[in-house]
Protein backbone atom coordinates (compact mmCIF):
# COMPACT_ATOMS: atom_id res chain seq x y z
CA UNK A 1 0.00 0.00 0.00
CA UNK A 2 1.32 3.71 -0.82
CA UNK A 3 1.06 6.07 1.02
CA UNK A 4 0.72 9.77 0.06
CA UNK A 5 0.73 13.63 1.74
CA UNK A 6 -0.46 15.40 -0.79
CA UNK A 7 0.40 19.06 0.69
CA UNK A 8 -0.86 22.09 -0.14
CA UNK A 9 1.20 25.07 -0.59
CA UNK A 10 1.79 27.62 2.40
CA UNK A 11 0.66 31.33 1.54
CA UNK A 12 2.79 33.26 -0.89
CA UNK A 13 3.02 36.40 -2.95
CA UNK A 14 3.39 35.85 -6.35
CA UNK A 15 5.80 38.11 -8.39
CA UNK A 16 4.29 39.42 -11.54
CA UNK A 17 5.13 38.06 -15.18
CA UNK A 18 6.73 35.02 -13.82
CA UNK A 19 5.03 31.77 -13.71
CA UNK A 20 7.01 29.92 -11.41
CA UNK A 21 7.99 32.95 -8.95
CA UNK A 22 6.56 34.02 -5.70
CA UNK A 23 7.75 33.44 -2.05
CA UNK A 24 6.21 31.81 0.60
CA UNK A 25 5.17 34.89 3.37
CA UNK A 26 6.49 34.93 6.66
CA UNK A 27 3.20 32.78 7.99
CA UNK A 28 3.19 30.31 4.96
CA UNK A 29 6.81 29.69 5.93
CA UNK A 30 6.05 28.71 9.69
CA UNK A 31 2.94 27.15 8.85
CA UNK A 32 5.11 25.16 6.54
CA UNK A 33 7.30 24.44 9.42
CA UNK A 34 4.42 22.75 11.31
CA UNK A 35 3.60 20.69 8.71
CA UNK A 36 7.41 19.45 8.86
CA UNK A 37 7.18 18.75 12.34
CA UNK A 38 4.28 16.56 11.67
CA UNK A 39 5.37 14.87 8.88
CA UNK A 40 9.43 14.64 9.83
CA UNK A 41 8.06 11.02 11.76
CA UNK A 42 5.78 9.50 8.56
CA UNK A 43 8.93 7.25 7.31
CA UNK A 44 8.85 9.58 3.96
CA UNK A 45 10.40 7.83 1.46
CA UNK A 46 10.21 10.43 -1.63
CA UNK A 47 9.09 14.18 -2.06
CA UNK A 48 7.68 15.47 -5.33
CA UNK A 49 6.99 19.29 -5.72
CA UNK A 50 5.06 21.77 -8.53
CA UNK A 51 7.72 23.78 -9.88
CA UNK A 52 6.72 26.90 -8.31
CA UNK A 53 8.88 28.04 -5.81
CA UNK A 54 6.47 28.97 -3.27
CA UNK A 55 5.39 24.69 -3.13
CA UNK A 56 9.23 23.79 -3.24
CA UNK A 57 9.79 26.07 0.27
CA UNK A 58 7.24 24.16 1.42
CA UNK A 59 8.32 20.79 1.60
CA UNK A 60 12.43 22.27 1.70
CA UNK A 61 12.97 22.10 4.81
CA UNK A 62 11.30 18.78 5.09
CA UNK A 63 13.30 17.77 2.65
CA UNK A 64 16.54 18.85 4.08
CA UNK A 65 15.95 17.30 7.60
CA UNK A 66 15.22 13.99 5.75
CA UNK A 67 17.97 14.43 3.41
CA UNK A 68 15.64 13.78 0.45
CA UNK A 69 15.57 15.43 -2.61
CA UNK A 70 12.84 17.41 -3.75
CA UNK A 71 11.69 15.71 -7.56
CA UNK A 72 10.24 18.69 -9.43
CA UNK A 73 7.45 17.42 -11.77
CA UNK A 74 6.02 19.85 -14.25
CA UNK A 75 2.45 17.96 -14.11
CA UNK A 76 1.51 18.49 -10.20
CA UNK A 77 1.99 22.60 -11.58
CA UNK A 78 -1.56 24.40 -10.84
CA UNK A 79 -3.87 24.16 -13.51
CA UNK A 80 -3.44 27.09 -15.60
CA UNK A 81 -7.04 29.37 -15.66
CA UNK A 82 -6.71 31.09 -19.10
CA UNK A 83 -3.43 33.11 -20.52
CA UNK A 84 -3.80 35.52 -17.84
CA UNK A 85 -3.50 33.53 -14.92
CA UNK A 86 -3.58 36.25 -12.62
CA UNK A 87 -7.01 37.65 -13.72
CA UNK A 88 -9.32 35.28 -11.90
CA UNK A 89 -12.04 35.46 -10.11
CA UNK A 90 -14.57 33.19 -8.23
CA UNK A 91 -17.00 33.64 -11.19
CA UNK A 92 -14.35 32.10 -13.21
CA UNK A 93 -13.31 29.51 -10.49
CA UNK A 94 -16.95 28.34 -10.35
CA UNK A 95 -17.33 27.92 -14.50
CA UNK A 96 -14.65 25.85 -14.22
CA UNK A 97 -15.82 23.48 -11.68
CA UNK A 98 -19.76 23.41 -13.00
CA UNK A 99 -18.51 22.40 -16.82
CA UNK A 100 -15.58 19.98 -16.50
CA UNK A 101 -14.94 20.63 -20.41
CA UNK A 102 -14.79 24.29 -20.34
CA UNK A 103 -11.45 25.92 -20.83
CA UNK A 104 -11.20 30.17 -21.09
CA UNK A 105 -8.60 31.33 -23.96
CA UNK A 106 -5.56 29.52 -23.38
CA UNK A 107 -6.32 27.67 -19.89
CA UNK A 108 -6.89 23.80 -18.81
CA UNK A 109 -10.22 22.67 -18.40
CA UNK A 110 -11.04 20.45 -15.37
CA UNK A 111 -10.98 17.39 -17.52
CA UNK A 112 -7.05 18.44 -18.80
CA UNK A 113 -5.44 19.38 -15.32
CA UNK A 114 -7.07 16.35 -13.73
CA UNK A 115 -6.00 13.73 -16.20
CA UNK A 116 -2.35 14.93 -16.46
CA UNK A 117 -1.97 14.99 -12.66
CA UNK A 118 -3.59 11.62 -12.42
CA UNK A 119 -1.49 9.87 -15.02
CA UNK A 120 1.68 11.45 -13.02
CA UNK A 121 0.42 9.93 -9.33
CA UNK A 122 -0.48 6.29 -11.49
CA UNK A 123 3.35 6.14 -12.63
CA UNK A 124 4.76 7.50 -9.02
CA UNK A 125 2.49 5.14 -7.48
CA UNK A 126 3.43 2.00 -10.24
CA UNK A 127 6.96 2.52 -8.98
CA UNK A 128 6.64 3.14 -5.71
CA UNK A 129 3.92 0.63 -4.55
CA UNK A 130 4.71 0.54 -0.77
CA UNK A 131 6.45 3.41 -0.05
CA UNK A 132 5.37 7.12 1.67
CA UNK A 133 5.89 9.74 -0.28
CA UNK A 134 4.71 13.53 -0.18
CA UNK A 135 3.14 15.79 -3.52
CA UNK A 136 3.47 19.35 -2.42
CA UNK A 137 1.29 21.27 -5.10
CA UNK A 138 -1.52 23.67 -5.19
CA UNK A 139 -5.20 22.99 -3.84
CA UNK A 140 -7.15 22.87 -6.86
CA UNK A 141 -4.90 20.23 -8.19
CA UNK A 142 -5.46 18.08 -5.28
CA UNK A 143 -8.88 18.28 -5.57
CA UNK A 144 -8.99 17.10 -8.52
CA UNK A 145 -6.84 14.13 -8.14
CA UNK A 146 -8.80 13.28 -5.52
CA UNK A 147 -11.95 13.39 -6.85
CA UNK A 148 -10.87 11.25 -9.71
CA UNK A 149 -11.17 8.42 -7.01
CA UNK A 150 -13.86 9.99 -4.81
CA UNK A 151 -16.66 11.76 -7.33
CA UNK A 152 -17.62 13.15 -3.69
CA UNK A 153 -14.35 15.46 -4.45
CA UNK A 154 -15.20 19.04 -5.80
CA UNK A 155 -15.79 22.51 -5.31
CA UNK A 156 -16.85 22.60 -1.80
CA UNK A 157 -13.51 20.55 -0.78
CA UNK A 158 -11.45 22.68 -2.44
CA UNK A 159 -12.65 26.12 -1.44
CA UNK A 160 -11.97 24.59 2.40
CA UNK A 161 -8.53 23.83 1.69
CA UNK A 162 -5.85 26.17 3.57
CA UNK A 163 -2.72 27.15 3.06
CA UNK A 164 -0.96 25.31 3.96
CA UNK A 165 -3.34 22.02 4.55
CA UNK A 166 -2.10 18.14 4.25
CA UNK A 167 -4.22 15.57 3.13
CA UNK A 168 -3.15 11.71 3.53
CA UNK A 169 -4.29 9.04 1.23
CA UNK A 170 -3.78 5.51 0.81
CA UNK A 171 -3.75 4.00 -2.59
CA UNK A 172 -3.54 -0.21 -2.88
CA UNK A 173 -3.34 -1.55 -6.74
CA UNK A 174 -4.42 1.76 -8.21
CA UNK A 175 -7.83 2.62 -6.46
CA UNK A 176 -7.65 5.10 -2.93
CA UNK A 177 -8.63 3.24 -0.29
CA UNK A 178 -8.49 6.04 2.60
CA UNK A 179 -8.15 9.41 2.63
CA UNK A 180 -8.20 12.53 5.07
CA UNK A 181 -7.47 15.96 6.13
CA UNK A 182 -4.36 15.86 8.51
CA UNK A 183 -4.81 19.82 9.48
Amino acid sequence: MAKVYFLRHGSFKSIPNNEFGGKLTSVGRSKAKKVHNLLKEKGVDSIYSSPCLWTIETVEELAMTLDKEINIVDDFNERLLSGSQADYDRDMIEKLWSDWDFSFEGGESNFIAQSRAVKQLDTILKESKDETFVVSTHGHLITLILNHFDKRIGYEFCNALKEPDLIYAEFEEGKMTDFRRMI
